[in-house]
Order: structure tokens, then C-alpha cells, then sequence
């Protein structure tokens, strides 16, 4: 409202001094030329309050409006921060459990091999036995 009302008296000083400056009205041109030049200073005045008035109330809202996106943003990104926290521990926890499959596979082959090292050493070392114990009997 301010606005418009800066906006509305500034075009009509502007107008009353210009008429007086060029006296097509006769009216206005028994003033003495500063109080005419004086309007339109004044009429210039009210419409730069006016405009920038206007832009000043934009800017607000525009503020406004951007502290509420940065606010948002903010959420968004703490949200975004806590589900890569969420996934990281979630894929450590994956790893640890497939390391942990993995190595007690691994003792399960390594024990698995040596029951079968032991099984083909006590089977050569009889072989060794029988065959020492026949040379022993041929020798005999």
C-alpha cells in the first residue's frame, strides 16, 4: 500500500513540475521555476521509494524463501548423511559375516586336507611296514 501510495504521489509531482517547467497549462506557470523543478525532484523521489520499496519487500519474500529451501536442504542432507551411515554399517556388518563364512570354510578344507594327510600318511606307513616286514620274511 505504501508502495503504490509513493508510486501514485511521485508521478503526480512529476507531472505538476513538468507543466509548470513547459507551461502548457496556464496555471502552473505563475510559480517561479525552482518550486516546479522542486516537484520534480520530489515526484523522482517517490517513484525510486516506490520501486525499491518493492523490490525490498520481493527480496524479503525471496529471503525468506531461500532460508526455508536451506532449511530443508539441511534436513535432507543430515537425512541423506544418517542412510549412508545406516548403509556402511549395514555393508561392514555384510562383509564381516561373509569373512567370517568364508574363513571358517576355509578351516573346514584345511581340516578336511589333513584328515586326509594323516589318513594317506598312517596308509603309506603301513604299506612301508608290510613291505619292510616282507623283506624281513624273504630275507629270512
Amino acid at each position: 500500500m505504501v508502495r503504490t501510495m509513493s508510486v501514485i504521489l511521485g508521478l503526480v509531482f512529476l507531472a505538476l513540475g513538468i507543466l509548470g517547467i513547459t507551461g502548457i497549462i496556464p496555471m502552473f506557470t505563475r510559480e517561479p521555476v525552482y518550486i516546479n523543478i522542486g516537484e520534480i525532484v520530489l515526484g523522482a523521489l517517490g517513484l525510486l521509494v516506490g520501486i525499491y520499496a518493492g523490490q525490498s519487500g520481493q527480496n524479503r519474500r525471496q529471503r525468506k524463501e531461500i532460508d526455508k529451501q536451506r532449511k530443508i536442504n539441511e534436513q535432507q542432507r543430515k537425512e541423506n548423511d544418517q542412510q549412508k551411515q545406516e548403509s556402511y554399517d549395514q555393508q561392514v556388518k555384510e562383509n564381516d559375516q561373509q569373512k567370517k563364512e568364508s574363513d571358517e570354510q576355509h578351516r573346514q578344507e584345511i581340516s578336511e586336507q589333513r584328515k586326509a594327510n594323516e589318513q594317506q600318511r598312517k596308509e603309506y606307513n603301513d604299506l612301508q611296514r608290510k613291505e619292510n616286514d616282507r623283506l624281513k620274511k624273504d630275507n629270512m
